[in-house]
Formats: C-alpha cells, structure tokens, sequence
C-alpha cells in the first residue's frame, strides 16, 4: 500500500525503504533478484594472459595460459602468502567466453578468496571457482 517504487522484478516497495534496504544487499527483499555489481573481497593481485601454440589434450586449437599473482599481505588482520598460479584454457570460442568471464569475476573480485590450505595449514589465495 502507498509503494512509490517498483523494481524491474515487478515488486514494489516504499522508496525509502527500499533505498535503506538497498545500503545494505543490494536485491529484491522478496525474490532475491540481485541489482547492481557483485564485489567480493578478493585481494589484490594481477591477472594477465597469453598464447601458446601447443594444444591442451583433447583439443586441436593453440592454448590460452591465464596467469594469476598476488603478493603476500592481509586482510583484516590475516596474514596470508602470496602466489603465483596458471590456468589453461583452448582458444576456441569457449576458452574466450570463459576467458571473457574470468576477466570480469577478477574485476568484480570475487575468482579468488582466502582460505586454508588443507596441505599447508597456511592461508592463501585459492580459485572461487574450479577450474
């Protein structure tokens, strides 16, 4: 009653509350449709990428080498190590969508995170996602 403020899901809301609502999460508080950028809490490093001409078994195409750096440093208060990492992809066209993809989850901050090593017991940055 009296909603001032219609989201493109379709609800609506009291612009004021929704605005608050929004400081906080920015998606819909009925269906959860998210609005806006995602930005995790990745730490800072560097992504760069290159060509090979060898093939990644199971594939006829040159290879894309994607590489990953990230210093040692903290995060709130947690000292983490640093670490340098290489991924693969085919250069097809999905190896460049993936690669496309994986450029803007680094952006966005959210392709690496910090966590335990299981075998080292150390913290590092490791993939969000499987590669």
């Amino acid at each position: 009653e009296n909603a001032d403020a219609k989201l493109p899901c379709g609800h609506q809301y009291h612009g004021s509350c929704l605005e608050s609502w929004f400081e906080q999460r920015p998606s819909c508080p009925t269906c959860g449709q998210f609005y806006g950028d995602r930005m995790g809490s990745m730490p800072d490093g560097s992504m760069s990428w290159s060509w090979r001409r060898a093939p990644l078994a199971g594939h006829t195409c040159s290879t894309i080498v994607l590489h990953f750096n990230f210093q040692s440093g903290s995060s709130n208060g947690q000292v983490y190590d640093g670490r340098s990492q290489h991924a693969y992809l085919p250069n097809n066209e999905e190896g460049r969508k993936l690669l496309a993809m994986f450029q803007l989850a680094f952006r966005r901050r959210v392709l690496f995170s910090l966590t335990e090593s299981l075998t080292t017991r150390r913290w590092q940055p490791t993939f969000a996602i499987h590669l």
